[in-house]
């Protein structure tokens, strides 16, 4: 059968050359963080300096990126580009993939499924962080807006449905609820089901309503095949 394969994770580094880029992704640039045997395969590609990408930083970034990590985007000679199958030992994978192409130069990383850069510190912590959630960490984000809530983008990485509420909670306990029902997903998603009831810290009766991702259109990055759960109160 074939595998699904989530969005892109890209790293922009020095590399003068995809060969460059991809010398080095050896066994000892993993040893910091897991040995090669233990990843899946990716789907590696590359392309030479991409101004998009910058643009991506740029916008994604500029608010908690030093200005030294936009200067190196800025200068990226090379930009890798992966895709892992959707799933948590894929997750995984890009996470570890991706760190050693910091140690080896990189700038950043660029996770176009969740709308959201990452810097290189932060990153590499997460890659070293045997925490099961660490992976969640890195490719997923919540947002809220007016229209659509607060939701998240990033859980077709793990092949997985977002979350959105639909229940007036504060804006911080919105959120953090949102990280916690994908957590939740993530160590039962079996628990998940359509017109399924849940309680939430002494929040109970939140019923499971599964919906179409129309948040952004099939073939964008941050769409989800796999649709979104709406929490709702049943009421």
């Amino acid at each position: 059968m074939e595998l699904a394969y989530a969005p892109p994770v890209a790293v922009p580094g020095p590399w003068a050359s995809s060969e460059e880029a991809f010398a080095a992704l050896t066994e000892e640039a993993f040893a910091p963080y897991v040995t090669l045997p233990d990843l899946p395969d990716l789907s590696l590609a590359a392309r030479s300096h991409d101004t998009g990408t910058v643009t991506y930083f740029r916008a994604g970034g500029s608010h908690f990126l030093s200005s030294a990590d936009l200067d190196a985007v800025a200068r990226h000679q090379t930009v890798v580009v992966m895709h892992a199958p959707t799933s948590v030992a894929g997750a995984r994978a890009l996470l570890l993939t991706a760190a050693a192409l910091l140690d080896a130069g990189g700038a950043g990383v660029r996770v176009d499924g969740a709308v959201k850069v990452v810097d290189k510190d932060r990153w590499r912590a997460l890659a070293a962080d045997e925490h099961p959630l660490a992976p969640y960490a890195a490719l997923v984000q919540v947002l809220a807006d007016a229209r659509r809530g607060t939701h998240s983008l990033g859980m077709h990485y793990f092949g997985l449905p977002d979350v959105r509420m639909d229940v007036p909670l504060a804006p911080e306990i919105a959120f953090e609820a949102v990280h916690r029902l994908n957590q939740m997903q993530l160590a039962e998603p079996s628990s998940f089901v359509e017109g399924g009831t849940l309680t939430l810290d002494g929040q109970g009766g939140l019923v499971l309503r599964r919906e179409d991702d129309r948040f952004a259109t099939p073939g964008h990055p941050s769409h989800n095949p796999h649709g979104r759960w709406r929490v709702t109160t049943g009421a």
